[in-house]
């Protein structure tokens, strides 16, 4: 039994020996597929984020694509604030020439004219956010008299009204002919017209219900400067139009009843052709006339208000004589 037993045992043993020998090739090819299922599908739940591509070439690809791709995003974003730095800066720098392309011009203006555009601009602000009610600003014989109100009738020669169209052409036209008007004539005598203006249409004006003379102002500087040259070619300040110089008032009378849509804001221009004939008759044809300009600035005046040009003349005179002697 036990010499049985014992073959028993060494047959199990060899048995086992064999199978063992048998299936250690199935095992490592299970062993090796196992690890192949393990590694693509981890491979599959990594790609799939990436565009769902399932082999480990891709991988890297995508990965590389993507880390471009976000550099990329970055340089882009990066770029964004230099591209908005640099539109804000061209923006600062234009405004910044605009303020001093007006500020230069303002300059140049001569002291009566800017004086006049100064008032009128600071009247056409306080009224325009509430700081001065315009009625304050109107001309009214009755108030200016009897409530001793003497602000009015300058006042009523300033204020140009809201900041609209028709204001920013009243201060065009008056910077470009009253400016011409004064360097003809001087500063002492671009005062008087401007005082003989205020006091005809300060008359005048009540009588045709108009509260404010500004607009009249400005044309009666306009129609006078455009008679001294009266043929010479000019600009309307409109699209480029040019025209002889005795049409530019009406020009500008045509341009503002368009813009207000009714013939009656043609009053205005016309009350002021009337005062600014008035003055270039008395100061220009009447003197050809063999008559006396009444209008001319007091000597006084002309020397105070002058200044520097009066005396430049003055020293320039002698001494062309001089040099003429001695030739």
């Amino acid at each position: 039994m036990s010499y049985l037993i014992r073959l028993c045992l060494l047959a199990a043993l060899a048995c086992n020996m064999a199978m063992g020998n048998l299936l250690s090739p199935l095992a490592a090819a299970t062993r090796w597929q196992a690890q192949e299922h393990v590694e693509r599908s981890s491979a599959s739940q990594g790609f799939r984020g990436l565009g769902g591509l399932k082999w480990s070439g891709g991988l890297r690809l995508s990965a590389a694509l993507h880390l471009r791709a976000g550099s990329d995003s970055a340089s882009s974003s990066a770029t964004k604030p230099k591209k908005k730095k640099k539109k804000a800066t061209k923006a600062k720098a234009e405004s910044r020439s605009v303020a001093a392309m007006v500020k230069t011009g303002f300059k140049k203006l001569r002291p009566a004219t800017r004086l006049y555009i100064t008032g009128a601009l600071a009247l056409t602000l306080l009224a325009t956010f509430g700081i001065v009610n315009p009625n304050m600003l109107a001309l009214d014989p009755m108030a200016a008299l009897l409530g001793l109100q003497f602000w009015r009738p300058l006042t009523s020669a300033l204020f140009l009204g809201g900041l609209n169209m028709q204001m920013a052409t009243s201060l065009y036209f008056l910077g470009m002919y009253g400016q011409e008007l004064e360097k003809d004539r001087g500063t002492a005598d671009y005062v008087v017209f401007l005082l003989t203006q205020v006091i005809l249409l300060s008359v005048l004006a009540p009588l045709l219900g108009m509260p404010y003379t500004s607009s009249s102002v400005v044309s009666a500087a306009l129609w006078v400067s455009c008679r001294r040259r009266p043929m010479q070619k000019l600009s309307l300040g409109v699209m480029g139009i040019s025209m002889e110089a005795w049409l530019v008032p009406f020009g500008r009378m045509l341009i503002e009843c368009l813009q207000a849509q009714n013939p009656i804001a043609a009053l205005p221009h016309m009350l002021g052709f009337v005062s600014g004939h008035f003055y270039h008759f008395t100061t220009r044809v009447w003197p050809l006339l063999g008559g006396k300009d009444w209008l001319q600035a007091p000597p006084k005046m002309k020397k105070l208000l002058n200044g520097k040009a009066a005396k430049k003349g003055k020293k320039k005179g002698p001494a062309l004589k001089k040099k003429k002697k001695k030739k």
